[in-house]
């Protein structure tokens, strides 16, 4: 028996109506429709059932009209031609979302496609995108094929990086306005206004975790690597009990989340607590600690059995997937990241707790004539702040990549600390910058549509944070020449500390 492979959760699919296929030239072939995991696969049959099979697969962006002369030139030779369409292309349904679109479950479908319909000493043909798939699953399940014949294609290692030139027209291809039809999608659509706020809810997060440490003068550098443990908590409850019912299964992970991040963070809190051990270094060495136990994870226990050689985990249950709000691709994670601003205001701004933390961090002397207990206001807030930097990690599984992998935190825990510095003491700007950072990111990916590098995005983070330091001497001194004498040309810089 075959085993089972394991797909991927698709929350909302488009599909072409099949009367925009009718009277295409040179195109006469009757579909075929195969379910896999909740999409509907098409392929062309055509020849004696029982010739030998040649499988073709076609590249980006065609789909088997590609193959309309070779079709019936390979079947005169009495072959069985199997011409599918990739998901995504032609009669294959279309996934909603852009991220369902990875290279593993491209994969993995056309797996489940061929155990599906049992194809046997298939002779493979594949060029350019759909050699990259094909090879794949030619190296998976090499008992099913007996030839492969290659065009334009390869097959990646993940070794070598992609060449600047896919990039270019990878990014071409999804931002450019030259492109008719993508041009009139894009008008009509909030794409890339979704994909904004789907990236800020992390960011959101991370810099409120930054943002509430910074009250007591305290630097929490390690909500990259508490996001990575939040994520490997909730992993751990989907994976224990995949049958509870979706709700509470969702609560349980986001719960096991915050615990996660929040043990990870009393790592560093402790000691600083007790022995004023610096917490800038060793939240930021955990965060390096964090990314090897999440990759033993991933290529061990957890690993996907599937996907031998990728870096993901098995999939969440269906039922661990975070839903989406008003009818679009934008996901509760959203919303959850503002809740969690408006009750950590809440609790710094409106409760004893709070108004302590702000004493301690204003003025130690204070506190300590108040007999506030600074250790024990140490140890809480840094456990709230990973315990939020833990959320940020649930988020991100069960809205964005739906199973585990290393690079599940993509850096917002160090973008984090851009956010909370330049939200200031405002714990209610947070959101508003993190979503400005999040539009910047987003933008860098367009830029690369017009020949620029997404690089510029950082630039220009860096440049805001730069311009924002200089604003703060600028506010803080005031500039005054003064001449040394009434026969010379130049002039001395005073700088006098005060408001001007």
């Amino acid at each position: 028996m075959s085993a089972a492979i394991s797909l991927p959760t698709v929350l909302r699919v488009l599909r072409t109506p099949d009367e925009c296929f009718a009277n295409l030239p040179d195109f006469p072939y009757a579909p075929h429709y195969t379910e896999v995991g909740g999409l509907r696969i098409a392929h062309i049959d055509e020849g004696p059932r029982d010739g030998p099979i040649v499988l073709l697969m076609h590249g980006e962006p065609a789909w088997s009209f590609l193959y309309r002369k070779m079709i019936p030139v390979l079947v005169a030779q009495g072959l069985r031609v199997i011409a599918p369409d990739l998901v995504g292309f032609g009669r294959s349904d279309k996934p909603a979302r852009a991220r369902d679109y990875s290279y593993l479950n491209h994969v993995q479908w056309i797996k489940a496609w061929l155990q599906a319909n049992d194809f046997q000493h298939i002779t493979y043909f594949g060029q350019d995108w759909g050699s990259l798939v094909g090879l794949r699953v030619v190296a998976e399940m090499p008992e099913r094929f007996d030839r492969v014949a290659l065009a334009n294609g390869a097959l990646p290692t993940g070794i070598t990086p992609l060449p600047k030139a896919f990039k270019i027209w990878r990014a071409f291809s999804r931002y450019s306005p030259w492109f008719p039809i993508g041009r009139i999608v894009k008008f009509g659509s909030a794409q890339g206004l979704t994909a904004t706020f789907i990236r800020a809810a992390p960011l959101i997060l991370t810099g409120l975790a930054v943002a509430i440490t910074l009250r007591m003068q305290l630097w929490n550098i390690g909500a990259e690597g508490q996001l990575l443990l939040g994520s490997a908590g909730a992993t751990f409850v989907f994976f224990t009990w995949p049958n509870l019912p979706g709700p509470i299964l969702l609560v349980a992970a986001a719960v096991a989340a915050l615990i996660a991040g929040a043990l990870w963070a009393l790592i560093a809190a402790i000691p600083r607590a007790t022995i004023d051990l610096n917490e800038i270094i060793t939240t930021l060495f955990l965060n390096y600690i964090a990314l090897r136990l999440v990759s033993f994870l991933v290529y061990g226990p957890w690993q996907d059995p599937g996907a031998i050689g990728f870096a993901y985990s098995k999939p969440i249950p269906p039922q661990g997937a975070m839903g989406t709000i008003w009818g679009t691709d934008l996901t509760s994670g959203v919303v959850l990241s503002i809740v969690c601003v408006a009750i950590t205001w809440w609790g710094i701004e409106r409760t004893r707790w709070g108004f302590s933390v702000k004493i301690l961090g204003g003025n130690p002397r204070a506190g300590a004539y108040l007999r506030l207990n600074a250790k024990r206001r140490i140890i809480s807030i840094m456990a709230i702040s990973g315990a939020i930097a833990g959320m940020a990690g649930f988020i991100q599984l069960t809205a964005v990549t739906g199973r585990l992998q290393p690079d599940i935190a993509a850096g917002y825990g160090y973008t984090g600390i851009l956010v909370a510095f330049l939200a200031g003491r405002s714990l209610l700007m947070i959101p508003v910058v993190g979503i400005f950072f999040s539009a910047l990111i987003q933008g860098g990916y367009s830029l690369q549509a017009q020949g620029l590098s997404s690089s510029i995005s950082t630039v220009l983070q860096g440049l805001i944070v730069l311009f924002i330091l200089l604003g703060g001497v600028a506010a803080t001194y005031r500039f005054r020449w003064s001449w040394t004498s009434s026969n010379s040309s130049s002039g001395i810089v005073n700088l006098n500390s005060g408001a001007r």
